[in-house]
């Protein structure tokens, strides 16, 4: 099953997708591990893992749309840096 499309047909991507691939790349890029060790740790983890905090400790944070993509976010700041050289090759 893939995304929704728009009625123009552009693709709409819910916010947990987001979230997924931005883990996956985190693993990773940042994690270092293979594409099947993080497959692995993903299929390990409950559907509905709540996020944890640098402690450890379990809990469920509500946010925003807008805090996905807050700037200052190296990781962020990467991607978005990779597709405006993605966008320069393309014009």
């Amino acid at each position: 099953m893939g995304p929704k499309k728009s009625g123009k047909g552009h693709r709409l991507y819910r916010r947990k997708d987001v979230e997924l691939v931005l883990e996956i790349k985190r693993l990773l890029y940042e994690k270092r591990y293979t594409i099947e060790g993080a497959r692995k740790f993903l299929e390990s983890r409950p559907r509905e893992a709540a996020l944890k905090s640098s402690d450890g400790a379990s809990k469920k944070i509500k946010r925003n749309q807008g805090d996905l993509f807050r700037d200052g976010s190296p990781v962020l700041e990467q991607i978005r840096k990779e597709l405006a050289e993605i966008l320069e090759i393309l014009a």
